[in-house]
């Protein structure tokens, strides 16, 4: 399954720097346009409408192909209370009902694109610019967009369970590391998962996986990272004695617990 995690993972950083480069692009071209074309519209009463109209056109490539990217570097919108309040079991299961959830809507939207995309073809019917733009050149990005996002999904899943499983198990024999302050990350789950330090002790939070991850405290909790970056550490240091439970918001099913003793 490590190979299977790698590669999946290595396909998905390619196409998310290459979304991301088309995106910029979109975004550059939509803002010149629109700006130029105000400006010239205002200062010559002249200018063309394919300007103006082409970005509102191209939206559905900016939006779609960028759905699964942000969904996998977490950029998007999130409402995440329940896990806080879940056991490690119950957040691994909530993760995988989410993402298995967004799996086989994306499926279906790929699938609907597809019928689109052929349905547009055979009418034949073009957009109504200064030159010719078919409409199914519009719902391609249904199916480019939302096969973007199954694979980033499916990686994802696949992440889920193999933590799940045996990378929970291989972090459980380094549980409670007497007098240790240091939590690695790495592969996808904190190593030690239980820590046992003193008050005013400072614990180093470690990445050394290629995603970001971050240490967040359950509730009001003194463990609260930013962004963890590969190979970036986070240091918080403990003023009162009691059991912190973190996860990683990005991965939920990545937990661990800090106890410190007065």
């Amino acid at each position: 399954m490590d190979a299977l995690v790698r590669k999946l993972t290595l396909v998905n950083d390619v196409i998310a720097k290459g979304v991301m480069a088309i995106a910029m692009t979109i975004i550059a071209f939509s803002v010149l346009a629109l700006t130029s074309g105000a400006f010239t519209r205002y200062f010559t009463g002249l200018g063309f409408d394919w300007i103006m109209d082409l970005p509102p056109v191209m939206m559905p490539w900016l939006v779609f192909m960028l759905a699964g990217v942000l969904l996998r570097s977490k950029s998007h919108i999130t409402v995440d209370f329940m896990p806080r309040y879940l056991s490690a079991r119950g957040t691994i299961r909530l993760s995988f009902f989410i993402h298995i959830f967004v799996l086989g809507c994306a499926v279906v939207f790929f699938i609907a694109g597809i019928d689109a995309v052929v349905l547009f073809r055979e009418l034949g019917q073009f957009i109504e610019l200064e030159f010719d733009l078919p409409y199914w050149y519009v719902y391609l990005s249904f199916p480019v967009g939302f096969g973007i996002t199954e694979a980033d999904i499916a990686a994802e899943i696949t992440n889920i369970c193999r933590c799940g499983t045996y990378a929970r198990v291989k972090t459980a024999i380094l549980d409670v590391v007497a007098g240790g302050t240091e939590v690695s990350i790495v592969d996808f789950a904190f190593a030690p998962g239980e820590l046992a330090v003193s008050v005013g002790d400072t614990v180093t939070f470690t990445n050394l996986d290629r995603a970001t991850h971050t240490a967040t405290g359950k509730g009001q909790s003194a463990v609260d990272s930013p962004d963890i970056g590969t190979d970036e550490s986070y240091e918080v240091t403990f003023d009162a004695a009691g059991s912190y439970e973190y996860l990683c918001k990005f991965h939920p099913f990545m937990v661990g617990t800090i106890t410190v003793e007065g």
